[in-house]
């Protein structure tokens, strides 16, 4: 769940990026490299980071389809609640929460392809060859697979209390 502003990803994957284009080709330059092989490179930041906050704002939309409208203090409490696998305290959240929850399980069941993508992209970004190209790709992949088992045993975690907590206040009340 995204829910730092638009402009702040922008920004921040501009940077991120062009640090990552930037010091390899600082490097390649240093060692020899022509202009045209170290700037090609960082031609590609302006495209790669239009195109990580048009897919933030597109998953934002989903994001939004799937729990419905909610006040920015409403959505940072469910990003809390997310990140970390403790219910919110308000229980009007937990339905929208479970909705989320919902969606995400939906998007992993397309899976691995994500992982792939955004090893590719690195990989591509960073302007790398041969061996260093693979050893990039393999860490990035299985470096965003294991963060995605935590976030499932998260998600897992959370989606059980808040059916205990549903289940509990629908006892004490019948």
């Amino acid at each position: 769940m995204r829910v730092a502003p638009l402009w702040w990803v922008a920004l921040f994957s501009a940077v991120f990026l062009t640090a990552l284009v930037g010091v390899p080709a600082l490097f390649a330059s240093l060692a020899g490299a022509t202009p045209r092989e170290t700037l090609w490179p960082l031609s590609a930041v302006p495209v790669l980071t239009a195109f990580v906050a048009a897919v933030t704002a597109w998953e934002r939309r989903r994001d939004r389809r799937a729990a419905g409208d909610h006040s920015r203090a409403a959505w940072l409490e469910m990003a809390r609640a997310l990140r970390t696998g403790e219910p919110p305290d308000d229980t009007a959240l937990d339905g929208p929460l479970l909705a989320l929850i919902a969606r995400t399980r939906e998007q992993r069941r397309q899976g691995w392809w994500g992982a792939a993508l955004v090893a590719v992209v690195l990989v591509a970004a960073a302007g790398l060859a041969g061996w260093g190209a693979a050893g990039t790709a393999a860490l990035t992949f299985l470096f965003v697979l294991l963060w995605a088992r935590r976030l499932v045993a998260r998600q897992r975690r959370l989606e059980e209390r808040l059916r205990a907590r549903a289940k509990g206040s629908a006892s004490a009340r019948g």
